[in-house]
């Protein structure tokens, strides 16, 4: 592999476990701490994928997606966020802001490079990554509160050092132009008013044209605001209590905008209010991205209501197929084996060697096809069951199922198991999980030398993982996609004989449960089988 990936995390333990795995992997590694010293590398080396932490020491990784994809050089790149945190507001911003995968929870390296290596072997299914022609609005409120705070710091430090001030005024002044926030603040001692560059551009003028003072701010507000506005500043003013408003405002241009003001006091010793200060934000794209998205809420509502009728009649179609299924397929295919079977009985004298095969090839295939059709029943049948919760004794569980699949002495892999919990979860559902998972074990590592077949758990704080692992043929994971699938299967049928619906019960049952599913194999090697629950 010639892929370099470029890792993006202050967390040195875990770009040393990246780099790590990586390497092992066969990929090329270079590493950045911040999001801006990541853009810099990506415009000089070719980058491949990026792995970034969602928190960074400067702008974040869902911030720095953005950047990526907004960029016309580098915006196919693919980009992975990593993230500590569970947080559905966070996926769907990482999504929003054109990211590939987002991954939540503690997660193993290895696991990570493994996406990234599905994304290289799959290159067409992320051929249409998300373009953000803006930043959503939970990404725009996240971004402006990073600015708000970081403004709180640097009014402090600005009392240190000149020099320090003009640099944090420049940095200043670049963040609020990205962001459209300006920064005013007031001297209530000499009534001296000091706008930012943004506030100028936020009101449309410029400095030439407007001398900065709360009679020129007011001047801009709209002409039906502008009464409750003045009264709001005088209040604050007159109490030295920190204020916010949202109200119009009318520029030179005749442009109407939409802004948000938030004002605080400085108090000296004696506790006077000596400053007031804050900041105002062009909200009128914010106020704009929540009228489109109440609109696609209710357009969403519709939608939701047509589908749920669309999957009604597609689930009475399914229960009408499940009911075709059982009586009008299953009474031929009993007529043809049994008739098969009559002939080979009454005449199979007549016909010579290859007359006899043809009719054996007939009640086979009859055979798999009853076994087809009845694992597609029990397939349709889980999605119509209730899950019905109970504590259930996962070690006599998994021992009473390996019992009842090794009745025969013969080929009996050798069989580890370490101690198991009790979980909360439907008996015979979880049992038919074991049944499924078993039988793939022993199915799959009998043509190995020593066969061995081992169930483990590990426990999390929120979760309860079991595992199935074997030392069989194993599979390749870029076919990973297929696995639970119906009907697909990683092996051809005369070297293992199934009917490629196993796994994919396995996956509607655990789905049921709210639980997660998935595998980790190599060929040669062996897999192993992971399910999660909840508790």
């Amino acid at each position: 592999m010639n892929q370099t990936l470029l890792l993006v995390s202050g967390r040195e333990k875990l770009l040393n476990c990246l780099q790590q795995v990586s390497a092992q992997a066969g990929y090329k590694t270079c590493t950045a701490v911040h999001a801006n010293d990541a853009l810099q590398i990506m415009n000089i080396r070719n980058i491949d994928a990026v792995i970034s932490d969602a928190i960074l020491p400067d702008v974040d990784g869902y911030h720095l997606c953005y950047k990526i994809r907004k960029s016309e050089k580098l915006k196919a790149t693919p980009v992975i966020i990593c993230s500590a945190e569970t947080n559905k507001t966070d996926a769907q911003m990482a999504r929003d802001l054109g990211a590939d995968i987002f991954i939540c929870s503690a997660i193993r390296p290895e696991i990570i490079i493994e996406h990234i290596t599905h994304i290289f072997n799959n290159p067409v299914h992320f051929k249409n990554r998300l373009m953000p022609q803006s930043l959503s609005t939970e990404a725009m409120l996240r971004y402006n509160e990073q600015l708000i705070a970081q403004l709180e710091t640097r009014n402090e430090e600005m009392r240190k050092t000149r020099s320090e001030h003009q640099r944090l005024i420049q940095i200043l002044n670049e963040a609020q132009q990205i962001a459209h926030i300006g920064s005013w603040e007031v001297s209530l001692e000499t009534f001296e008013v000091t706008w930012s560059d943004e506030i100028y551009r936020i009101f449309g003028t410029t400095r030439e044209e407007t001398t900065p003072s709360v009679n020129a701010f007011l001047s801009f507000i709209h002409p039906e605001d502008c009464d409750q506005v003045k009264a709001t500043i005088e209040s604050s003013i007159a109490h030295s209590s920190a204020t916010e408003f949202s109200c119009r405002l009318k520029r030179k241009d005749g442009c109407t905008r939409q802004i948000y003001t938030y004002a605080g006091f400085t108090f000296n010793d004696e506790g006077k209010a000596v400053r007031t200060y804050g900041i105002t934000h062009d909200i009128t794209e914010k106020k704009q991205a929540e009228k489109e998205a109440q609109e696609l809420n209710a357009n969403l509502e519709q939608r939701i209501a047509q589908r749920t009728e669309a999957l009604v009649d597609a689930n009475q179609q399914l229960e009408s197929f499940a009911y075709s299924v059982s009586h009008d397929l299953r009474a031929p295919l009993r007529s043809i084996y049994a008739f098969t079977q009559l002939l080979r009985k009454k005449n199979g004298y007549q016909l010579d060697e290859s007359g006899n095969e043809l009719l054996q090839f007939i009640c086979s295939s009859a055979t798999k096809m009853q076994e087809l059709i009845a694992d597609l029943l029990a397939f349709s049948r889980i999605g119509k069951n209730t899950v019905d919760l109970a504590e259930v004794d996962m070690n006599n569980l998994v021992s009473a199922t390996w019992i009842s699949l090794n009745s025969s002495p013969e080929n009996i892999p050798e069989f580890r198991t370490k101690p198991l919990p009790s979980i909360m979860a439907d008996k015979p559902l979880i049992t038919q999980v074991m049944v499924n998972l078993l039988s793939n074990a022993i199915k799959y590592s009998a043509k190995t030398g020593k066969p061995v077949v081992e169930v483990g758990a590990l426990e999390g704080d929120q979760h309860t993982t079991i595992y199935v692992k074997d030392n069989g043929v194993g599979f390749d994971m870029a076919h990973y996609d297929k696995l639970f699938a119906v009907f697909q299967r990683l092996h051809n049928s005369s070297e293992f004989e199934g009917t490629g619906v196993g796994l994919a019960i396995v996956k509607r049952i655990i789905d049921k449960h709210n639980g997660r599913v998935w595998a980790e194999s190599e060929p040669g090697k062996g897999s192993t089988f992971y399910f999660s629950l909840p508790g």
